[in-house]
């Protein structure tokens, strides 16, 4: 197979993983029917990380 578009793979469970870059990855097209388990386990983990991110942010004043 070919394409012309860029295609990145991510794995959602990389606990390393930015939240905010799995976020987006999120909103993309996805090839392969994720775990619904697996997605919502994610999902919350991300929403969590993303959200200590801002707050550690708000609190430094950057």
């Amino acid at each position: 197979m070919s394409t012309e578009r860029q295609i990145s793979i991510l794995r959602l469970d990389d606990e390393d993983e930015s939240p905010f870059v799995v976020q987006e990855a999120s909103k993309g097209i996805h090839l392969v029917k994720a775990d619904e388990d697996t997605l919502y386990e994610v999902a919350h983990r991300v929403l969590h990380d993303a959200e200590e991110i801002r707050f550690r942010r708000s609190l430094s004043g950057k």
